[in-house]
């Protein structure tokens, strides 16, 4: 699962970033009281911010996306704690499925 992480394609733009967090601890409030947590990687990229989140659900390529839905509150929650925080615009958040060699990107757009 390391080795799919790795491989991904949103690893190889952290990669190029000039600046690179990991384990970002995040508490924002939602509907429900407070959602708090730690985003694995966000990294700057241009004028916005990416959020990564490695996914170790047990899906196949073509169950990725469903996946991905499950996340959605997270990948708000990641939004709105990332632009609070740091003033700048979180363009994506992307989950990567480990067991299935996948990614799926939430866009600014989507969440």
């Amino acid at each position: 699962m390391v080795d799919a992480c790795l491989a991904s394609p949103v690893v190889a733009r952290a990669r190029a970033a000039a600046v690179v967090w990991n384990e970002v601890p995040y508490t924002v409030r939602v509907p429900e009281g407070y959602a708090t947590g730690r985003i694995d990687v966000v990294f700057r990229e241009g004028d916005h911010l990416v959020a990564v989140d490695w996914k170790s659900d047990s899906v196949g390529p073509t169950q990725v996306e469903a996946a991905a839905g499950g996340h959605r509150k997270q990948a708000e929650a990641y939004v709105r704690a990332l632009e609070a925080t740091t003033e700048l615009t979180v363009s994506e958040v992307v989950f990567v499925f480990a067991r299935a060699g996948a990614e799926w990107a939430f866009t600014a757009k989507m969440v």
